[in-house]
């Protein structure tokens, strides 16, 4: 996660208050976003605001043993529509690199068409009121975030929400690669990134093995991203706005194209997934769950007034 140096450095510790510590940790993701809304750099803003994004979602996650209650699904809810937005604002760009790539050494007329579609894409900035107004929304979710999480999240919640994400990912990895379709990989890769995510959390002195081990995920990771950004090429392609611009000899030749490249980064995904996601992975993963086994995590209670924390069954059954 390429937060800044102040953000990648605070994290929860075996033994510490984890409550209080995520409170700081919300309070600067906030304080990070905010200052995103102001940059001149629209284009880094996005890559920034989506990283807070995550690392608001992931601790989310950590919550409840790892199933939030419907409270806190719905903060989630709220993330992942502002993370939705920052998307579409990256979309134009990384979509129309990757037309220009898959039309590059194609015949003069398929060549000039994709270009010229994707020189106009590539012309579209982030629209500035709406990156404020994103930047505006993370930063007051992440301090109302800090408070709902203070009383949720303790040391046997994150041995089972650890757990969870492990054998989620190692899950959908291997129905991805029975099924091999692009809602298997798509959620492969929502679970993994959230496991790099938890890691990176509440693992913050890692080992150096542990490091290399994270050091693939986060490569295969962006294998998959590789992969979701071609996806989501096809399906702008199929839009009636794109449709009208090019003729159907030229689509099929880049449905073609599209269909080639995703079968690549498939089987090189699932090459790296065989080093990325192996045992030693789990046995990292149950080495941090151990730590937090060892280490009280000591949350303090609710002032009176405030109502306490609702019991598990105040806030619903739990979700999968």
């Amino acid at each position: 996660m390429s937060l800044p140096a102040p953000l990648r450095q605070l994290g929860l510790q075996p033994g510490g208050s984890a409550g209080p510590d995520l409170v700081r940790w919300c309070q600067r993701l906030g304080k990070h976003a905010e200052s995103c809304g102001r940059r001149r750099d629209p284009n880094s803003a996005v890559h920034q605001l989506r990283l807070v994004a995550k690392a608001l979602r992931a601790a989310v996650r950590l919550a409840d043993s790892g199933v939030p209650a419907p409270d806190l699904v719905h903060h989630d809810k709220s993330i992942r529509k502002l993370a939705s937005a920052l998307g579409s604002m990256r979309d134009a760009a990384v979509q129309g690199e990757l037309l220009l790539k898959l039309v590059r050494e194609e015949d003069r007329r398929l060549h000039d068409a994709g270009s010229t579609l994707a020189e106009a894409w590539l012309l579209s900035p982030p629209d500035s009121a709406q990156l404020r107004e994103t930047a505006a929304g993370l930063c007051q979710i992440a301090s109302v975030l800090g408070a709902e999480l203070r009383h949720r999240v303790d040391a046997s919640g994150i041995r089972k929400a650890l757990r969870r994400s492990l054998r989620k990912t190692l899950a959908r990895r291997g129905e991805a690669e029975a099924r091999g379709s692009t809602e298997a990989f798509h959620a492969w890769r929502r679970w993994q990134k959230r496991l790099e995510s938890q890691l990176l959390l509440v693992a913050p002195t890692l080992s150096r093995r542990l490091e290399r081990q994270l050091d693939r995920i986060h490569r295969l990771q962006e294998e998959l991203g590789a992969l979701h950004d071609v996806d989501q090429l096809a399906d702008r392609l199929r839009s009636p706005s794109v449709r009208k611009h090019l003729s159907l000899q030229f689509r099929r030749r880049l449905q073609q194209l599209i269909q080639r490249k995703q079968a690549q980064l498939k089987k090189r995904v699932l090459r790296s997934a065989r080093k990325a996601l192996d045992l030693e992975l789990s046995d990292h993963v149950l080495t941090v769950v151990g730590l937090w086994a060892k280490g009280k995590v000591s949350n303090q209670k609710l002032p009176s007034d405030t109502g306490g924390s609702p019991s598990r069954s105040s806030r619903g059954p739990p979700r999968t």
